[in-house]
């Protein structure tokens, strides 16, 4: 072998060697089982009871997020970066070939995430998945598809009309009436019905019934003219299949 060839060679495996150092982390993987199904909820719900309000329903300022990847193979990198749609929401440090990322995120809705390993030669960045953020308003959720009856046609409104009509809870049961029963384009306004009010309430109290029951137990360890749920089954706890609400909905997510 000649020299020069001895050198060509040696320089070869030098660039080799320099290419490996200089490679970026192995690309992160989301275990989506162990992040919880990618399914988060600022709202946490009591699903097997019937006590108070207050003890039923706990809302935070930010849903508790908590993301597993792994890297089983290659170098792992120094710190890792969350991205929600493009925009980084976190970052910490890589603690091996499994790190669990935990953080609060305050916005409810529908987002891409993906997770980027780095290091000094670079940064490595996951497969994009799914990750909802469940709240109150409703940005988690797509489209609800309607089913409104075809008798109900669309007409023009005014736009200085105001045309109202109120949703009753109740009305899931027996007549079995969702919400996505109700004909949206002509109505510029949906009341609930009904959120009580605690405290002295003559008026439920007349009805008779088991209403007014219903309303001291909605009501315990509430101050009086708060608003509850009075009828938690039908608002929350009963699936709504027609949204692909289940009870492994993120929104459900049960207090421990």
């Amino acid at each position: 072998m000649t020299m020069k060839k001895l050198l060509l060679g040696l320089s070869a495996v030098a660039l080799a060697v320099s290419q490996g150092a200089a490679a970026a982390p192995a690309t992160p993987s989301i275990d989506v089982y162990g992040s919880n199904n990618l399914q988060f909820s600022k709202i946490q719900l009591a699903m097997e009871t019937t006590s108070g309000y207050n003890q039923m329903v706990q809302y935070k300022d930010a849903a508790d997020i908590s993301i597993q990847f792994n890297q089983w193979s290659g170098t792992t990198g120094d710190t890792y970066n969350i991205y929600f749609d493009g925009v980084k929401v976190a970052s910490g440090a890589i603690s091996g070939s499994q790190t669990l990322a935990k953080f609060n995120y305050a916005q409810g809705g529908r987002y891409q995430v993906e997770v980027e390993a780095c290091d000094a030669t670079g940064c490595s960045r996951s497969a994009p998945a799914e990750l909802i953020v469940a709240d109150t308003d409703g940005a988690h959720l797509p489209p609800l598809t309607m089913n409104v009856d075809p008798n109900n046609k669309t007409f023009n409104t005014d736009p200085n009309t105001v045309v109202g009509t109120y949703f009753v809870e109740w009305g899931i049961y027996g007549r079995k009436f969702t919400v996505d029963n109700i004909p949206v384009d002509n109505l510029t306004h949906i009341i609930y019905g009904f959120i009580p009010i605690c405290g002295p309430n003559e008026s439920v109290k007349s009805v008779g019934g088991n209403s007014f029951n219903a309303l001291k137990t909605a009501c315990q360890g509430m101050p009086d003219y708060e608003v509850v749920i009075h009828d938690p089954w039908a608002a929350y706890q009963k699936s709504f299949p027609q949204a692909g609400h289940e009870y492994s909905s993120p929104i459900k997510v049960t207090m421990p």
